[in-house]
């Protein structure tokens, strides 16, 4: 009895830490560039962060994570529109 719960815990704990890593990612736009890569990005409430994401510009919309006291983004993926996949 002690073991499957036991392991139904550990389980559970491994579920809540996968989950908690993709709930701090947050949208954030690049506000400056140095003419190849982004240098800061800003979030939703006008907030300012230090990056380093190659190959943005400003403007271009980033997924980040907080990851201890360093911020990971990178570029949100383009999707492709609709009508320019008819024309094809």
């Amino acid at each position: 009895m002690r073991r499957t719960m036991a392991k139904t815990l550990t389980c559970a704990v491994a579920v809540l830490c996968v989950v908690s890593t993709l709930a701090l990612a947050e949208e954030m736009t690049c506000s400056k560039d140095n003419g190849k890569d982004c240098i800061m990005a800003k979030d939703a409430n006008g907030d300012e962060v230090e990056v380093m994401v190659s190959e943005v510009k400003a403007g271009d919309k980033l997924t980040c994570t907080q990851t201890g006291d360093r911020m990971i983004c990178q570029k949100d993926p383009v999707k492709p529109q609709k009508d320019a996949m008819k024309k094809k």
